[in-house]
């Protein structure tokens, strides 16, 4: 899994974590809610942390990007051309 590491600017003091993930981040809710299930989804200086936690300068923000899984080597998508199912790599 990939990590996407942000350190956190004067700018950002005092904000929280969700108002990062969603406003700088554009993660959208359903992308946060899995992080947080995952156990290094969100990390703040590589602690585990709530989304309700403020940060200050200096901190560093950690996330998992992407939905990789060990085994699968392609998502399936499927679409619809006339009532037919097709596989997508």
């Amino acid at each position: 899994m990939r990590t996407l590491k942000r350190t956190i600017e004067p700018a950002a003091d005092g904000r929280t974590v969700r108002s990062l993930l969603r406003q700088e981040l554009a993660c959208s809710d359903a992308h946060i809610s899995r992080l947080k299930r995952r156990e290094q989804g969100i990390l703040l200086n590589g602690v585990r942390c709530y989304v309700t936690a403020r940060v200050q300068t200096g901190d560093e923000l950690q996330i998992e990007i992407g939905d990789c899984r060990t085994g699968t080597s392609c998502r399936w998508r499927f679409r619809w051309t006339c009532a037919t199912r097709t596989r997508i790599c």
